[in-house]
């Protein structure tokens, strides 16, 4: 992990909606890594319950349904922008 952060990489723009999915726990005591988010660059961000491994085991389940929320209200905010319908 140390290896990761130490890259010197900043994503750019995408033209995609992007959406950062944070685990509302920190690993051990999180003071490491408090406040770190290099993710500027996303249209929303939702915090789920859980730590880092846990939002995909034990919590994917609310995860998912975030996820799918949160990707509903995209197909139906551009469908109402464009005037298109998908099934």
């Amino acid at each position: 992990m140390a290896r990761y952060l130490s890259f010197d990489r900043r994503p750019g723009p995408i033209a995609a909606p992007s959406l950062l999915l944070r685990a509302a726990d920190p690993l051990g005591d999180g003071a490491s890594l408090a406040g770190l988010s290099p993710w500027d660059l996303m249209d929303a961000a939702v915090d789920v319950p859980g730590d880092h491994f846990t939002v995909m085991e034990d919590r994917a389940d609310h995860t998912a349904r975030v996820l799918g929320d949160w990707l509903r209200g995209e197909v139906e905010g551009r469908e109402h922008a464009t005037g298109t319908v998908t099934s």
